[in-house]
């Protein structure tokens, strides 16, 4: 970039902006450099100058896609997690291009991977919907799986600047997992207090009118009580395959599925690589 004697400028009042600029250039940047312009006393200081930013290069929202999502969940197979929550409420969030329903059939997709004989790192998933009582159903039955919980609903409770504000529907699931994660494994949800001061959903249904048909369809929802406290009306997975409680309860298949992932390390710390036993025999 270039200057001019713009700090001789009586008439204007940043000059010592401008030396500060200057000054952190020459020291301190590796991308930009410093020229100084042909004085000219003559030239005179436009009355308004345009304005560039940075955001206009780097840090746009609407970047990311599905394709990006799926590349950060293969990435996440690293690691090893308990729970899942896609911070993802809607199609087109923040000007993206991100599908819900593709996010989800992609973080079912993962936590089912894990949880099989090629994961063998056990998860769970909250994932979540926006609108009629209808679209959430069919949610729920694209899910349909022991390792997917689905809610529909928007908490109130006060954000980090201690305003009240109505969060999307994904703040429920992380309430959800924060719950479940902070108490014994296999603690249920059902009737566990939610710390949040409010909750709505969309006005084609309500917790106590619908509340049977979608605890039947698959659905994970919660309610308030004869005191206002804000519960979950039941604990359940989207499974809809059986009345196993194996497959249905969500405590339930988190104890299970940390004592296969504990069971499976503890086999293969003891067996792996002696000749009675197979690597796949041990693992599987």
């Amino acid at each position: 970039t270039g200057y001019q004697n713009c700090y001789n400028a009586t008439t204007y009042s940043f000059e010592a902006s401008v030396y500060e600029l200057i000054y952190w250039a020459e020291n301190f940047s590796e991308l930009v450099t410093i020229t100084r312009g042909v004085e000219n006393a003559a030239v005179a200081v436009p009355s308004s100058l345009a304005i560039s930013s940075l955001n206009t290069v780097v840090g746009v929202g609407g970047a990311s896609s599905n394709t990006n999502f799926q590349d950060a969940l293969n990435a996440l197979l690293q690691y090893r997690i308990n729970i899942l929550v896609p911070l993802v409420a809607s199609d087109n969030q923040d000007s993206s291009t991100l599908t819900l329903a593709t996010i989800n059939a992609q973080v079912k997709d993962h936590v089912q991977t894990r949880s099989s004989i090629l994961g063998r790192s056990e998860c769970q998933a909250y994932v979540c919907y926006s609108g009629a009582k209808a679209g959430f159903k069919s949610m729920c039955a694209s899910m349909g799986s022991r390792w997917v919980a689905v809610t529909s609903q928007k908490i109130t409770d006060l954000d980090i600047d201690g305003e009240v504000v109505e969060f999307p529907e994904y703040a429920l699931n992380v309430v959800a997992a924060q719950t479940q994660a902070g108490s014994p494994i296999g603690t249920p949800l059902l009737h566990r207090i939610l710390p949040v001061s409010g909750i709505d959903q969309d006005s084609s249904w309500d917790p106590i009118r619908d509340g049977s048909e979608l605890i039947k369809a698959g659905a994970l929802i919660a309610g308030a009580d004869e005191n206002n406290q804000i519960r979950f009306i039941n604990g359940y997975t989207s499974w809809l395959g059986d009345t196993n409680n194996a497959n249905i309860f969500i405590e339930t298949v988190e104890s299970l599925a940390i004592f296969a992932f504990n069971h499976r390390q503890f086999m293969k710390q003891r067996f792996l690589g002696k000749s009675a036993f197979t690597s796949q025999d041990v693992l599987d």
